[in-house]
């Protein structure tokens, strides 16, 4: 069954495979959502490999704005979930694997 997000997507069978094994590995966040996890609609400050920071939007439906990071992306897909100052391995789409680091989550 295809969860219907990943057709503009580079990979959509890997994007796939790695958002359903996020959604078993999740559990439940408390209401409110804590102001330093990172999930749809708030605004991630990011750095990948020690470079310089980078933020943008985390978004449910891939879009043309360049300050909108879907989660269907590798990076979108691997932040969603993250918490402030919080290290993850990311996989790039060329098969390397990367380090992204969440600096800051911002919004509501």
């Amino acid at each position: 069954m295809s969860l219907g997000l990943t057709e503009e997507c580079p990979n959509p069978t890997l994007i796939e495979g790695f958002l359903r094994h996020k959604l078993r590995m999740a559990r439940p966040a408390p209401e409110p959502t804590p102001a330093n996890l990172v999930v749809a609609g708030r605004l991630v400050s990011f750095m990948v490999n020690g470079g310089k920071a980078r933020s943008g939007m985390l978004t449910l439906v891939p879009g043309d704005d360049a300050g909108c990071i879907s989660v269907t992306s590798f990076l979108g897909a691997t932040m969603l979930g993250m918490q402030k100052l919080q290290k993850a391995p990311l996989l790039r789409e060329d098969g390397w694997i990367d380090t992204l680091v969440v600096r800051d989550v911002c919004g509501a």
